[in-house]
């Protein structure tokens, strides 16, 4: 849906297993997304997070979110 997910409550719900994190995450958020939940992430999905419009990633958002995600 591309809604903003409750990083604290997926933090509290997904600790028997890795999680994957959805919900509103992109090139500016999502690093505060990993280090909410990186003890129990397996991965973030971005998808819609990085799109221009709805089934166009953007080589701008990508290079963007890489770039913040190793700073």
């Amino acid at each position: 849906s591309g809604k903003l997910a409750d990083w604290g409550l997926a933090a509290q719900t997904a600790f028997s297993k890795p999680a994957l994190l959805a919900g509103g995450i992109g090139p500016f958020n999502a690093r505060a997304a990993w280090h909410t939940v990186q003890d129990t992430l397996a991965g973030l999905d971005v998808n819609s997070g990085v799109e221009d419009t709805p089934g166009c990633k953007s080589e701008r958002l990508l290079r963007a979110l890489a770039a913040l995600m190793h700073a």
